[in-house]
């Protein structure tokens, strides 16, 4: 009995020794790859897209045409955001219809400041460049030349490739040269190829300083109707007592009217009067009401100034 115990004992270490084997050799295979299940689609919502883009001048338009030949249309019916038309060219023969389609509409071949003209930016675009690349362009408006816009992000959107536009400056000083820009980004044609539609909004950071005073009141300027408009007995109207008194041949309007103003501020602007050859300037604050309107000549010499709440 004792003998038969001793080996029944043996028979059953064996047994869990072969066990024991066979697991350490079944075990590396549970780490096998293909073993895992399918893999899953990849997923490109909200994904951010590489691009390179550029700014060209293209002035101001409210032509129709504009957003009647824009890819983006149906975004414009219902749409929570300022849109911005955009436009896709994918050949050569695509970028000669967008200049046909829209010269004397735009402004194509003529810089402004140190933007460059849309000519000049995209004359080195040629076949072997739409091979592999399409070029996404947005249409941006602004009531002032001394704006700035970027591109600030393209992302994928459900179905949607999304050009997001940003005023990149906040300038103290600002003209009322209506003006517009086209903002061009380059993108592969295996990232647009995956998308249906396409769109461009204005991102809403800075679309604050859109709503200041006088930027309403953009266009020309009329000394004129100044002159009838206001009561030059008014304890607001300024008629003597001038800083500017002498005449100057050369001179910065801006920082000549300067002198007039003892008020806070934090933006300025300007027009013009060309046929009265008189210079308007105004100042004000962004975070308050009140503005100082400085009036000069064509000389530098202060006319009147007047001072709203």
């Amino acid at each position: 009995m004792k003998k038969t115990f001793i080996f029944l004992i043996f028979l059953l270490m064996l047994s869990l020794l072969v066990s024991c084997g066979k697991n350490a050799e079944t075990e590396p295979e549970e780490d096998i790859p293909e073993e895992q299940g399918p893999a899953q689609d990849v997923q490109t919502d909200g994904m951010i897209i590489p691009f390179r883009n550029w700014c060209a001048y293209a002035n101001w338009s409210e032509d129709p045409v504009m957003t009647q030949n824009c890819i983006n249309g149906e975004f414009f019916v219902y749409s929570d955001m300022p849109r911005l038309p955009l436009f896709r060219i994918t050949s050569e023969e695509e970028l000669d219809t967008f200049f046909n389609t829209f010269e004397g509409v735009i402004e194509l071949h003529r810089g402004y400041d140190e933007m460059p003209s849309f000519e000049q930016q995209v004359r080195d675009y040629d076949k072997t460049f739409f091979e592999k690349n399409d070029l996404l362009i947005a249409y941006v408006t602004a009531s002032s030349g001394t704006f700035r816009f970027g591109i600030s992000d393209m992302k994928a959107e459900d179905d949607t490739l999304r050009m997001y536009v940003i005023r990149t400056n906040d300038p103290e000083v600002y003209d009322t040269a209506m003006a517009g820009w086209l903002m061009t980004a380059e993108v592969s044609k295996d990232i647009t190829s995956d998308f249906r539609r396409f769109d461009a909004v204005m991102d809403g950071r800075n679309l604050v300083f859109e709503t200041l005073p006088g930027m309403i009141e953009f266009g020309s300027f009329s000394y004129k109707e100044v002159l009838e408009s206001i009561d030059m007995e008014s304890p607001s109207v300024k008629t003597e007592g001038f800083v500017n008194t002498d005449e100057v041949m050369d001179f910065l309007v801006v920082e000549r009217a300067k002198a007039e103003v003892t008020q806070e501020y934090d933006l300025v602007q300007y027009f013009r009067d060309d046929e009265e050859d008189v210079w308007m300037v105004r100042f004000f604050c962004s975070d308050q009401a009140g503005e100082t309107d400085v009036f000069m000549n064509g000389k530098g010499v202060t006319l009147l100034v007047t001072y709203n709440e």
